[in-house]
């Protein structure tokens, strides 16, 4: 008798993708059995049942690369989001003092001091995960990951993502107030660091009333996550203040 170990997850778990070329291989199966070509027909049902387990399989190995994933990433997430929310009011509190004395120059050059320094918060913190990552994968002999770092940028940016998508749908369909002001407030107020840089006039209106410049403001610290995750997991790094504490290593790691 044929035999195939399924496990208790992938039992749980039996909700298969079924495709095309599952149902023609049943078929065939079926097919044989009747017309009493029983090589074929165990040959089939073998190819059949290990298709389905594969299936099963994977689909029960994704959901907890998944599972584990949140589970290990979620209070880094979660601080990426604090830290974003306390730079935004420093930005907008920028912006306002710049606004008062009505001085566009100053209002954008304090933008871009407060996305600098927003930037190297993401970097550093990124670095560090991204080499403690790196130094476990290196010890296990795994594989490092290099996409964790977009991953869990993109995921403390999904409420400024989902709020840009807001924005255009809004935008696109010419609804006027309502949602449409509310998401953008939000935004404004979620990424305050940009808003000297969004009040800056592109031809007739300011970037603010372009529903793209909203998608265009997420992308850097994006980038900068999964940069500085691949860095640090690789051990690159320009200055030894971003190296983190190991007491187990001597002198931290540093080079002599």
């Amino acid at each position: 008798m044929l035999q195939i170990p399924v496990p208790k997850a992938a039992a749980r778990a039996w909700v298969l993708h079924i495709d095309f070329s599952w149902l023609l291989l049943s078929f065939v199966t079926l097919r044989c059995r009747l017309r009493k070509n029983y090589k074929i027909f165990c040959f089939c049902l073998e190819k059949s049942l290990m298709f389905g387990y594969n299936k099963i399989y994977c689909y029960t190995k994704g959901k907890y690369i998944v599972k584990e994933f949140f589970k290990k990433y979620s209070y880094t997430m979660i601080k990426l989001f604090v830290n974003q929310f306390a730079i935004a009011l420093f930005g907008l509190g920028m912006a306002f003092v710049s606004a008062y004395a009505g001085n566009l120059k100053l209002r954008v050059a304090t933008s871009i001091g407060a996305i600098i320094f927003y930037l190297f918060l993401l970097y550093a913190h990124m670095w560090e995960i991204g080499a403690k990552d790196g130094i476990s994968a290196q010890a296990r002999d795994t594989s490092r990951g290099l996409w964790r770092g977009f991953a869990i940028g993109a995921c403390a940016n999904v409420l400024n993502i989902l709020l840009a998508l807001t924005i255009t749908v809004t935008s696109l369909a010419k609804v006027a107030g309502g949602l449409g002001q509310a998401a953008t407030a939000a935004a404004l107020m979620l990424e305050g660091m940009y808003f000297g840089v969004l009040s800056v006039p592109v031809g007739e209106v300011v970037l603010s009333q372009h529903a793209w410049s909203y998608f265009l403001i997420t992308l850097p610290a994006i980038l900068v996550c999964g940069i500085a995750y691949i860095l640090g997991s690789y051990n690159l790094h320009a200055t030894n203040i971003l190296i983190p504490k190991n007491k187990d290593v001597k002198n931290n790691g540093r080079p002599n």
